[in-house]
C-alpha cells in the first residue's frame, strides 16, 4: 500500500518524536529528587540539608545539596566535605593507598605486591562498630578497607599479578590481616579461609567481628541487596516508511530515481527483554528485542524500459540497545533509548525480478523516546537511521531506505 500523498501522517510521527525528545530534557531537570541528610564541613559543623541522592555506582567525588527543601541547589566538592549521609548511605573522605591495577589483564603487573599510590577518596561505610569496614568502587575497581577505633585506616590486600607470561597469581593478604588484626573466637578465625574478597562476605565478617568484640548490636550501612529486575512485554506498532532506489549515473537517465515507493505504512511485531541495572535509582536498563517487520509497495521505473515492480519487504530484527529513564512522577516515566540492530530477510519480494536484485542481511541504529506509565504501558516514537544497501550485488544500484514508528507495549511481567 503506497502513501506518497499522505505526508500529514508521516509529519506527524515526525512532530511525536520531537515532543518526545523535548520532554526528556525537561524531565531529566523535573526528575531530579532530593532527600533529607547531613554533611560535616572541614570545621566539623553539621549542616543538615536535602542531598541529591543518586544510588552511586562508583564512589562520588562531590554531591549537590539544598539547604530547604526549596532552596537553591548548591554543590560541595570532596575537599569541603569530611562526611556526608543520604538515606542508607554515608560517605566519609580519607587519605588511603590505592592499587589502581585491577582484576583486568591487560592492567595486571608482574608485581605481587600492591603499587599504592596515596589518594583523597570518599569512601562508604557499609558496617560500624569496634572495626568499621569500608568499600571504595570506581568503575570495575573494588577495594575495602578497615578502621579500629582511633588506628590509622587500612586497606585489606588484594592483587592479581602475573607468576609468568601467562599464569595469574593471586595475593590473598587481606586473610593474613584479618588472621593478625581481628581475633576474637576460634570459629570466626577459622572461616577467614573461606572469606572472599567481595562485599557480602566481609560485610557478614565485620559484623560476626564486631558481635564477637562488643556483644552489642552493630549498624550495617550495607545497601539492601536489589534484585535483577527484567521486564517481558510485547511490542506492537505501526510504521513509516521511505524507500527508494537512485538511478546509477544521472548522465543519461532523465529521471533521479531508478524506483521511488514512496512514504508506506507498514506494521511491526515485537517482543522485548529489558533488564532494569541496579544502580542509579533503576534509571538505566539493558534492552534487547525480537522483531517482525513488514510492509509492501508499488513503483514504476520511469528510467529505460518502463517497468511496474512490487516490493515485499519483510524482515526478522533484532535490536539490542540501552535504555535511560527520566522520573516524572511515582508511575510515570519518559525514557529514551538507543539500540543497534541485526536484520535479517524473510523471504522478502521484489517482482518482477531483476537480475542482482537479491536481498541481503544488514544492520542498523535506532533511536527511540517514550513514555512509561506504571511500569506496565508504554508508547514510544522511534526512528531508524537509513538502512544499508539492500541489493549489495545489484550492478551498481543503491538503495535508499528509512523508517519511523510508533510502537506500544505492554509489560506481561
Amino acid at each position: 500500500m503506497s502513501l506518497d500523498y499522505q505526508f500529514p501522517l508521516f509529519e506527524f510521527m515526525k512532530k511525536i518524536f520531537l515532543l518526545l525528545l523535548a520532554s526528556s530534557f525537561y524531565s531529566s531537570y523535573a526528575q531530579i529528587r532530593f532527600e533529607k541528610g547531613y554533611f560535616y564541613n572541614n570545621e566539623n559543623t553539621k549542616i543538615n540539608c536535602f542531598i541529591k541522592n543518586v544510588d552511586w555506582l562508583s564512589n562520588p567525588s562531590d554531591i549537590k545539596y539544598k539547604l530547604s527543601e526549596n532552596g537553591e541547589v548548591s554543590r560541595a566538592k570532596i575537599e569541603e566535605i569530611k562526611e556526608f549521609h543520604v538515606s542508607e548511605f554515608t560517605f566519609k573522605r580519607f587519605s588511603v593507598l590505592i592499587d589502581r591495577s585491577g582484576t583486568e589483564l591487560p592492567n595486571l603487573s608482574n608485581e605481587r605486591q600492591p603499587l599504592y599510590n596515596e589518594e583523597t577518596v570518599f569512601l562508604r561505610e557499609l558496617v560500624k562498630g569496634e572495626t568499621n569496614l569500608y568499600s571504595f568502587l570506581d568503575g570495575n575497581l573494588t577495594l575495602f578497607f578497615y578502621k579500629s577505633n582511633d588506628q590509622e585506616i587500612i586497606p585489606l590486600v588484594y592483587k592479581l599479578y602475573y607468576k609468568s607470561s601467562n599464569v595469574v597469581g593471586r595475593n590473598n593478604g587481606y586473610k593474613q590481616q584479618l588472621v593478625n588484626d581481628l581475633k576474637c573466637d576460634a570459629s570466626l578465625s577459622k572461616e577467614i579461609g573461606r572469606i572472599e574478597y567481595e562485599t557480602r562476605k566481609f560485610i557478614d565478617f565485620f559484623q560476626r567481628y564486631n558481635t564477637c568484640k562488643s556483644g552489642e548490636e552493630y549498624e550495617v550501612k550495607e545497601k539492601p541487596v536489589k534484585k535483577n529486575h527484567i521486564n517481558l512485554s510485547i511490542r506492537p506498532g505501526i510504521t513509516m516508511n521511505s524507500f527508494r532506489i537512485p538511478n546509477r549515473g544521472g548522465i543519461t537517465n532523465p529521471f533521479p530515481y531508478e524506483y521511488d515507493f514512496g512514504s508506506t505504512l507498514g506494521y511491526q511485531l515485537g517482543v522485548e527483554f529489558e533488564y532494569i541495572m541496579p544502580f542509579n535509582k533503576n534509571k538505566w536498563a539493558i534492552i534487547v528485542e525480537a522483531l517482525y517487520n513488514t510492509f509492501e509497495s508499488e513503483s514504476t521505473s520511469l528510467n529505460f524500459n518502463p517497468t511496474d515492480v512490487l516490493l515485499v519487504y519483510q524482515t526478522f530484527e533484532v535490536p539490542i540497545g540501552i535504555r535511560h529513564y527520566f522520573f516524572v512522577g511515582d508511575r510515570a516515566k519518559i525514557f529514551i533509548n538507543a539500540s543497534y540492530a541485526l536484520i535479517f530477510d524473510l523471504n522478502s519480494e521484489f517482482t518482477p525480478a531483476r537480475n542482482g536484485f537479491v536481498f541481503a542481511k544488514g544492520t542498523n541504529q535506532m533511536i527511540g523516546l517514550g513514555f512509561d506509565f506504571n511500569n506496565k504501558f508504554k508508547i514510544e516514537a522511534r526512528f531508524d537511521t537509513s538502512r544499508g544497501n539492500i541489493f549489495p550485488l545489484s550492478n551498481n544500484f543503491v538503495t535508499e531506505f528509512s523508517s519511523y514508528s510508533i510502537v506500544l507495549g505492554y509489560n506481561l511481567f
